[in-house]
């Protein structure tokens, strides 16, 4: 009886042995997957949060250099003009260092400040200079340099001037400290041990953080055959001797390369050197003694520290959500204030000369009557021009509720609409009858059809009677919605360019527009996650394609 008692006590031991250490076993494993999984997770984070500040900040002085563009001091190249504007923007934008112009072949015209030394730089050596007037690129960023002006280092942005014709006629540059953009990324949450670097276009370092502790010193001629080793989006990679976990990620918008990194491997003795406690599972009297109150021990502390570090980084990311929110409603702000600016001159142009057509217009010849009308139609085409930028910045502030929208009653109040354009055209709209329901913002839907039912009738061709057909095949997830007419149709080399702010492929024949219609199309659909294209009409014109959600999904912040 007692060797049975003894037997059962020692069976009952083992097995409490071999359950706790098949236990423990289990909880190791599961607990070194998340660990691992998190830390991948963690490092592609961290690049995309870089790629992301990057991107937001260069687009958004991206449409100001837009904005300003399109005042007439640029379009006219008034040197002096354009320097006093430069010189209030400069004042206006903290994180400029200065705006500039040149001319078709490189010499400066206009300066919001003045350059050091005897005389100010010719650019049309420079790379972006020569992308932007002989390849014909919409926009430049500048890799980190030494500015010309300040001495200090500084990132430049640069879109292209055309005259009337469409021929290059030099560039509208800006400056900015490109200290501001590494605050920015340097304010972004992670950990000590996961390092953050970026690299220009040459591979050169441009930022690194936190890098003391975790990355040891790259030379100087290293960065571009490391960036080159940097095979595929994620993987491993070896720097100073030394292998890393690496997550890559491009800001496509100045093509440098942000790489986030972890030591690597992380194996199980990584994990064992990060886990003290889990010795304790190793002595099997120990484990047998104390395995309950090890375990509700353990769980505790890892659900405590879980929870913690959720706290955390919820707090840190809110902040730094609240960060951008605040310099993009900075932005916001900006631009809508410059807008307003820009409007004032327009209206003072157009009242003077009403002035004096009324006053004098009977002593003015018939060039007279005309300047006056030339210079009439600049300011109300300079006021549209700055409505429109409004309307693109106010399309964010679309407020309708989100629901399950059918296409075909917006598309019918639209056409009600465009009745007296659409009767002196004699245009025909033909409608599919099996729409499907979307899940949009009716604000948004209306927008984007009526964007692209006026651009079919402003653009038709002049010797067949419009015709427009809107169509849609809802067979997948998304709808793929199309508008097509028999117009003058695009050609393929310009079907990108349709979509780009201020970008009109015919002035001179249709001067109604003000080339932000298709870009505010691009807009919606990006926020709703779809995509556009055109395509070649089967009526002789051409077809608008785009793709919208039948059911909800996250969207996007337009």
């Amino acid at each position: 009886m007692v060797r049975l008692v003894h037997h059962q006590l020692t069976m009952a031991m083992v097995a409490a042995v071999t359950m706790a250490l098949a236990y423990g076993g289990a909880i190791v494993v599961s607990d070194y997957t998340v660990r691992r999984d998190t830390l991948h997770s963690q490092i592609e984070q961290i690049a995309q949060d870089h790629q992301k500040a990057a991107e937001d900040f260069i687009a958004g002085y991206r449409l100001v250099l837009t904005a300003i563009a399109e005042t007439d001091c640029v379009k006219n190249r008034d040197g002096t003009s354009c320097g006093a504007l430069f010189a209030r923007l400069n004042q206006r934008f903290p994180a400029a260092v200065n705006f500039a112009a040149t001319d078709s072949v490189g010499a400066f015209i206009a300066s919001g400040r003045p350059f050091s030394g005897s005389k100010a730089p010719n650019v049309s050596q420079a790379p972006f200079f020569n992308n932007l007037a002989v390849k014909g690129s919409l926009f430049e960023v500048m890799d980190p340099h030494t500015g010309p002006v300040s001495g200090q280092m500084v990132t430049g942005l640069a879109v292209p001037l055309r005259d009337t014709s469409g021929k290059f006629s030099g560039i509208l540059g800006l400056s900015l400290e490109f200290a501001e953009l590494d605050d920015r990324w340097r304010l972004l949450p992670g950990p000590k041990d996961m390092p953050a670097l970026v690299f220009d276009r040459a591979g050169r370092l441009i930022h690194s953080y936190p890098a003391a502790a975790a990355v040891p010193a790259l030379p100087r001629d290293a960065g571009p055959a490391f960036v080159e080793s940097l095979s595929s989006g994620s993987g491993l990679a070896t720097l100073a001797g030394r292998q890393w976990q690496y997550h890559r990620e491009t800001i496509a918008s100045a093509g440098w390369t942000v790489v986030a990194m972890h030591p690597a491997p992380y194996g199980i003795l990584e994990y064992l050197r990060d886990t003290p406690l889990l010795f304790q599972l190793l002595p099997p009297a120990v484990v047998l003694a104390m395995v309950g109150l090890w375990l509700a021990a353990r769980e505790f502390r890892h659900l405590v520290g879980l929870e913690h570090a959720v706290e955390s980084r919820t707090r840190e990311l809110s902040e730094a959500n609240l960060r951008l929110a605040r310099s993009a409603q900075e932005l916001e702000t900006l631009t809508w204030v410059a807008s307003h600016d820009l409007r004032e001159p327009s209206r003072a142009v157009a009242t003077y000369v009403s002035m004096l057509e009324r006053r004098y217009g009977g002593q003015l010849d018939d060039d007279g009557r005309a300047f006056i009308g030339f210079a009439r139609d600049g300011a109300k085409r300079m006021n549209e021009l700055v409505l429109a930028l409004l309307d693109y910045i106010r399309i964010s502030r679309i407020d309708d509720p989100l629901g399950q929208i059918r296409p075909e009653q917006t598309i019918n109040r639209i056409v009600e609409d465009l009745a007296p354009l659409v009767e002196r055209l004699h245009a025909e709209i033909t409608i599919d009858h099996t729409l499907p329901e979307l899940n949009i913002r009716d604000g948004h839907l209306d927008i984007l059809f009526r964007q692209m039912i006026e651009n079919a009738l402003r653009h038709h061709h002049p010797d067949r009677r419009p015709s427009i057909h809107i169509g849609c095949d809802g067979t997948g997830p998304d709808a793929e919605f199309w508008v097509c007419d028999n117009g003058k149709g695009i050609a393929p080399e310009y079907r990108e360019k349709v979509f780009t702010m201020f970008q009109r492929l015919d002035p001179l024949s249709v001067p109604e527009g003000t080339g932000i219609g298709l870009t505010l199309c691009s807009r919606v659909i990006d926020h709703y996650g779809g995509r556009v294209h055109i395509s070649d009409s089967p009526q002789g014109g051409c077809c608008f394609r785009f793709t919208l959600p039948l059911a909800a999904r996250k969207q996007t912040v337009i």
